[in-house]
């Protein structure tokens, strides 16, 4: 029972003893023994919560940080260090699950044995001529047995003679060439090639201005100009402009001057520049000058 507390009044002689008592003026032998009994009580009481074990305040879990923890069974320390110290895979994990699903389980090479192998180079895997391409011991021998009689052949030194016909493909060059009979030269004419023209200029009468090297007898190499250039619209300027493109292959040495005829019968000026112009001074009211015939050596 918790303690109930007394009402104290201060004491007045001029009342009563029993009005004073009545009003708690006088310390009594009753009002003492309830005191003495509320100590003894509140004794009580205190000594009964301390000694009280089953959470007397109601306290959880989450008020003491613990509001995570699962209220189950927990491992001993010596069940966790054997679980530890367990490498037989206690866990059951395969080897998909750590990557390696595509691993046979077979055994590997040694770093020994692949460095010996690496260093073997008497043919350890067999190659054979055939699977490289080339000619097998036999092949080359056979070969071997039709090389040329030394006799039969062209040296590159000494006089010889030399009878048939022969036929050298490329490019041959000859120091000092002495004929005696006929001589016939092929391929000295090159195909004709179309000659850029600049915006403003076309071909004139139908004609395809072209450039074409041509290697003489002498030895001597030609460029060969035909066709017509025009402008586009109305007849040629009268001053000195630039036409056209000259290919790299036919560039003059130096800067050539050629005289061709324009639709009037009169001349018209062809200048080349190494820089690759093709320039044309025309006769006033010329509508096209003429390429053909002209040309420079190289």
């Amino acid at each position: 029972m918790s303690y109930e507390k007394q009402a104290w009044s201060k004491y007045d002689a001029l009342k009563p003893e029993e009005e004073n008592i009545e009003n708690g003026a006088v310390v009594t032998d009753s009002r003492m023994n309830h005191m003495e009994n509320g100590i003894s009580d509140s004794s009580s009481t205190v000594e009964n919560h301390v000694a009280n074990k089953l959470n007397p305040h109601s306290v959880t879990k989450t008020q003491v940080g613990l509001g995570n923890v699962d209220n189950i069974e927990q491992a001993a320390k010596s069940d966790f260090d054997a679980h530890v110290s367990n490498t037989s895979n206690p866990h059951e994990v395969t080897k998909s699950q750590i990557g390696l699903d595509k691993v046979v389980n077979v055994e590997q090479a040694s770093k020994s044995n692949f460095d010996s192998h690496v260093s073997n180079y008497n043919n350890p895997h067999a190659v054979t001529a055939s699977q490289t391409g080339a000619y097998t011991k036999g092949e080359v021998e056979s070969k071997l047995l039709l090389k040329a009689v030394d006799s039969e052949v062209v040296h590159k030194e000494n006089n010889e003679n030399i009878s048939g016909s022969k036929t050298f493909t490329g490019q041959t060059k000859v120091g000092n060439l002495e004929v005696t009979g006929n001589i016939k030269l092929t391929g000295m004419i090159g195909e004709w090639t179309n000659i850029p023209l600049v915006a403003g200029y076309t071909a004139g009468d139908g004609q395809t201005p072209q450039v074409r090297k041509v290697r003489t007898a002498e030895g001597l190499i030609r460029i060969d100009y035909r066709g017509a250039i025009g402008a586009t619209s109305g007849n040629l300027p009268i001053a000195q402009v630039t036409v056209g493109t000259i290919p790299t292959d036919f560039l003059p040495l130096g800067t050539v001057l050629m005289q061709g005829s324009d639709n009037t019968g009169r001349g018209g000026r062809v200048a080349c520049l190494t820089s690759g112009e093709m320039r044309i001074l025309a006769p006033n009211t010329s509508a096209y000058v003429y390429l053909n015939s002209t040309f420079y050596y190289q």
